[in-house]
């Protein structure tokens, strides 16, 4: 059965928690990388890079982060973070389709 969650607008209260979940899904899409030595540069690319400049949009799921999708202002989607224990659910399908309507 499906868990069900909303998306909502990026908060600046949701750096930690969309940094972390980043770093977690990507390390297990990437097991041979050390992305725990890459947060620093992922969060000032985060915090000068992406959250001043694009649509973040997040999947919140029981009052915690379970996705997010980046859009830049020209329309690319640059980030689809989707955490493990939900890849195959419907929370890339709705951030994808969110993507597309903005």
């Amino acid at each position: 059965m499906e868990k069900p969650f909303r998306l909502r607008p990026y908060r600046t209260e949701d750096e930690d928690a969309s940094i972390e979940l980043w770093r977690r899904t990507w390390q297990q899409a990437y097991p041979s990388i050390d992305f725990t030595a890459r947060v620093a540069w992922w969060r000032e690319r985060w915090r000068n890079e992406l959250v001043p400049k694009a649509a973040i949009v997040v999947a919140e799921g029981a009052d915690e982060l379970i996705g997010f999708v980046t859009i830049d202002g020209s329309g690319y989607l640059d980030q689809l973070v989707v955490r493990p224990d939900h890849w195959g659910s419907k929370v890339a399908e709705a951030l994808v389709n969110e993507a597309k309507r903005l």
